[in-house]
């Protein structure tokens, strides 16, 4: 299982009044959140994997703990939940499901029950952090709005978030036990 996670932490969190967060802190957090851009498909492998693939994204196989309406959790070696629809409209309780996430420090609670959620609080240790300094281009699908440049992705190692000001962050951390 890995050691270590790359969460997605967004500037607004800190200008939402979050902390600045700094490396070798522990601090924690009372959930970890995952969105996907195809709905997680039910697998034929009954195991928990997260394979990183690039950024804060990850290649996953787990097991559906909770759904409703509204949200999931699934176990790929980390509790995270997300909203319905990331799942296959086929997928069930019990399932095991595979596909591409992206996970991150996540503030929506309304998705799951309070005894669920109450059981996702995680310590974590940064050991590094890296500023996105990927570029915005136009969106030819939406005039007027920008997107964040694929060809032109670029990180940059930094000891804190007071260090440079980007609109986003990875925190590489690891789960205090």
């Amino acid at each position: 299982m890995l050691t270590e996670w790359s969460l997605h932490y967004p500037r607004w969190l800190i200008g939402d009044g979050y902390l600045n967060r700094s490396v070798g802190a522990t601090f924690e957090w009372f959930n970890v959140e995952f969105w996907a851009d195809e709905p997680l498909k039910s697998g034929g492998v009954r195991s928990k994997t997260a394979i990183p693939i690039a950024d804060f994204r990850y290649k996953i196989i787990g097991e559906v703990e909770f759904l409703s309406d509204e949200g999931c959790l699934v176990d790929f070696g980390l509790r995270a939940m997300g909203v319905r629809s990331t799942l296959a409209s086929d997928c069930k309780k019990g399932d095991y499901v595979t596909g591409e996430v992206g996970i991150g420090l996540g503030l929506d609670i309304q998705f799951l029950p309070e005894d669920v959620f109450s059981t996702l609080k995680c310590k974590w240790h940064i050991n590094r952090i890296t500023a996105d300094l990927t570029p915005l281009s136009s969106d030819p699908d939406n005039a007027g709005c920008f997107i964040r440049d694929e060809s032109r992705i670029q990180y940059v190692d930094v000891k804190s978030t007071l260090e440079v000001k980007v609109r986003d962050y990875i925190l590489h951390c690891a789960e205090v036990r």
